[in-house]
């Protein structure tokens, strides 16, 4: 019974969302095509980035940056490298 309701949460969610993409693709961006309408919002349900542009997408893949965790752990590297000498 947990896993029905689980999903069900699930696939009102994504049909909520998917909603919300519509009104804000009439409403805000002024689209009238709605085969188009239909395609953008059930993408930007799935993926909820508009496009992979260096303000959407990761900065890590665009400006070449690493994470925090990349940098806490080259950090503890650094210092055991300096204790071990």
């Amino acid at each position: 019974m947990v896993i029905y309701m689980k999903r069900a949460i699930r696939r009102k969610h994504y049909h909520r969302l998917k909603e919300r993409w519509k009104r804000i693709c009439i409403n805000e961006w002024g689209m009238n095509d709605i085969k188009k309408i239909e395609l953008y919002s059930s993408e930007l349900t799935r993926t909820r980035k508009p496009c992979s542009c260096m303000m959407c997408g990761n900065p890590r893949r665009t400006l070449k940056e690493i994470t925090r965790q990349e940098r806490i752990a080259n950090d503890i590297l650094k210092t055991y490298i300096k204790d071990s000498e």
